[in-house]
């Protein structure tokens, strides 16, 4: 059964298991909704297109993870004012994991607690903080970096001692001239 839904602006093609990406939703770590503003349900040849929304058929969703996408630099300029700003931003996401889906008509496919482990161990969300999973993921990046740059830094060679150029002499003054006064 797959299942098509709208929230923050977007929709979704959806079954279940799947994990997708959606704009924040003010929810918690592990927390569960259900998504009512279903557009479209179907099951094989059986497809039920909502107008604008299929009744009583819902969406069930875990949080599995509040993530950062990434960054955008954002950069204004303004020619010959000598004015430039620049500002970085990254967008905020929950990342659900879809457990149940209902038609309206009494028929749910739900996600089983087994099939929910294997999804969440595939994906890569097998611990519940995915703050702490986004600063291990970081700090072995900024590491491996490291190590690449001291494998790969080049040893430098002593440069040769470059030769002074002769100092120039300072030119000689010139006297200033002498100023006569009228005396009448």
């Amino acid at each position: 059964m797959y299942a098509v839904f709208h929230t923050g602006g977007k929709q979704y093609k959806v079954k279940k298991g799947d994990t997708l990406q959606v704009e924040l939703l003010p929810l918690e770590m592990g927390s569960k909704t259900d998504f009512k503003e279903i557009l479209l349900v179907g099951t094989g040849a059986t497809v039920k297109i909502g107008q604008p929304f299929v009744s009583s058929a819902t969406v069930s969703a875990e949080v599995v993870a509040i993530e950062k996408g990434p960054k955008v630099i954002v950069y204004h300029k303004k020619r010959r004012k000598q004015s430039d700003k620049k500002t970085g931003h990254r967008q905020p996401y929950t990342r659900l994991l879809i457990t149940s889906i209902d038609n309206g008509a009494g028929e749910t496919d739900t996600l089983s607690d087994s099939e929910r482990t294997q999804v969440l161990a595939n994906t890569g969300f097998a611990k519940k903080d995915a703050w702490a999973l986004v600063e291990e993921s970081a700090t072995e990046e900024k590491t491996e970096k490291k190590v690449a740059k001291k494998k790969v830094a080049p040893v430098k060679k002593a440069a040769p001692a470059k030769k002074k150029a002769p100092a120039k002499r300072a030119a000689a003054k010139k006297p200033a001239a002498k100023k006569v006064s009228k005396k009448s």
